[in-house]
């Protein structure tokens, strides 16, 4: 964006827009969710919180973020382990305080900053790889916990073997074909410019040839990396769903390990999607207590929950982000005495 007070402005408007529409989604949803709430059983609930348990759920998310950061490393080998798993903390808490998944966006902008990568583009084009993998991940991991506990499921199972296996078939063909999908993404988003006329901006064009060339600059993603990333992917959603087993004990609430992964994956699924609200607020818990009820659960208990996922994994996502930002601070500082440094030798 300009610089100008013209494209100062653009972007405030922009800004102002998504927090509005965040705001309104997020109300929508706790609206909702609130007539469902039993508030003497929601105290009863909080007050036999078992803290023990609450961090066991931080042991857990240490692993989980490793190998996030793992995952990223793995496609901007400029950079080291350390600043990844910075740049991981900081997007982590940013995908959940920002609506409309624009959070997403802080990874590339944040890589870029760390010079792990030269443009944008590219930050944008790994993290889309990422997401690839993580979808087909926690929808494999869906599809064998349902395959081996049917009677555990109120919905249609056979209705929830189609949906999974036809997201799963889109996921590989998009991890095997994706470099030609980014050409071909590419393609026809060169067509609308030209179709719309943008492409006579001063803005637009060079900014369209700079996309062009960061996709033809792309490579491959070897066979051996790409198999560690679909392994990590796994394990990390695993742990995912070890998260949810352990906030379900926490409450006192007696799910079996089964139940945690048919009944989280919901909440996973409308975390992908680009409704939330502010903090995530709504859509997260809104999709918890549509998956714990058809595992079993009762609504109140359900929606209960959910708020109880909802606050303790953004506590440890704002400990983290912190973390991240101060080390991120640090290789900042470091970068800077370095470069002064070699330019005053």
């Amino acid at each position: 964006m300009s610089d100008s007070p013209a494209g100062r402005a653009t972007s405030t408007r922009g800004l102002a827009l998504r927090v509005v529409i965040g705001v309104l989604i997020t109300g929508a949803f706790l609206y909702t969710l609130t007539r469902y709430i039993d508030w003497p059983r929601l105290r009863t609930l909080f007050a036999a919180t078992q803290w023990d348990w609450i961090l066991y759920c931080g042991v857990v998310y240490v692993p989980i973020y490793l190998l996030r950061a793992y995952r990223f490393q793995l496609l901007a080998p400029r950079l080291g382990y350390g600043p990844v798993l910075a740049i991981v903390c900081v997007h982590n808490v940013l995908l959940r305080l920002l609506p409309l998944r624009t959070g997403e966006l802080s990874y590339a902008i944040l890589l870029k900053r760390a010079g792990g990568e030269s443009g944008i583009t590219r930050g944008v084009m790994s993290l889309l790889l990422v997401r690839i993998l993580d979808v087909g991940g926690v929808v494999l991991i869906f599809a064998i916990t349902l395959a081996l506990n049917q009677s555990l499921y109120k919905g249609d199972a056979y209705v929830g073997f189609i949906v999974a296996g036809g997201i799963g078939v889109v996921g590989v063909a998009g991890v095997i074909y994706f470099h030609g999908l980014l050409r071909l993404g590419g393609r026809v988003l060169a067509a609308s410019i030209r179709l719309l006329r943008l492409d006579r901006s001063a803005r637009v064009g060079p900014a369209l040839s700079r996309v062009h060339a960061e996709i033809a600059s792309y490579e491959r993603v070897p066979w051996p990396i790409l198999i560690r990333l679909v392994l990590a992917t796994l394990v990390v959603w695993l742990l995912n769903f070890a998260f949810v087993f352990a906030i379900m004990r926490a409450f006192s609430v007696k799910v079996s390990v089964a139940q945690s992964v048919l009944g989280g994956t919901a909440s996973v699924v409308s975390g992908f999607l680009p409704v939330s609200g502010i903090g995530s607020f709504g859509a997260l818990e809104a999709g918890w207590a549509l998956g714990f009820v058809l595992v079993g659960l009762e609504t109140p208990i359900a929606v209960a929950t959910a708020f109880g996922f909802s606050i303790v994994t953004l506590v440890y996502a704002a400990l983290f982000g912190l973390v991240g930002w101060i080390w991120l601070g640090a290789l900042s500082r470091q970068r800077r005495v370095n470069n002064e440094t070699a330019t005053d030798g």
